[in-house]
């Protein structure tokens, strides 16, 4: 029953830990257990801390997403041989937009 109380308590006061402070301490911990330091309750600490990172741990993001947005229209894409030209046809003049082909004077 007591110990049920103490990793609750613990639970709790790591809880309150800001993320990279419980980062720092699981390193810290973890860097004292492999030169051999003898710290009472590491190994408790550290089930809780790897526990809750295991919780906590977000989903890799894609490297290039804007990549994978566009991905469905890349066979379409392919298929065109030459870029599309726009043009404006504000600029043209009265007989050029008419279709004749005679300039008028």
């Amino acid at each position: 029953m007591a110990d049920g109380l103490l990793v609750e308590r613990l639970r709790r006061y790591l809880n309150e830990l800001h993320p990279n402070a419980r980062a720092l301490l699981m390193a810290e911990l973890e860097r004292g257990v492999l030169r051999g330091e003898d710290m009472p309750g590491a190994e408790l600490v550290l089930r809780e801390l790897r526990r809750d990172a295991r919780e906590n741990a977000r989903p890799k993001r894609p490297g290039n997403l804007a990549r994978l947005f566009f991905q469905p229209l890349e066979p379409f894409w392919s298929t065109i041989s030459r870029p599309i030209v726009i043009r404006d046809g504000s600029r043209a003049s009265p007989s050029s937009r008419s279709g004749n082909g005679s300039a008028a004077t």
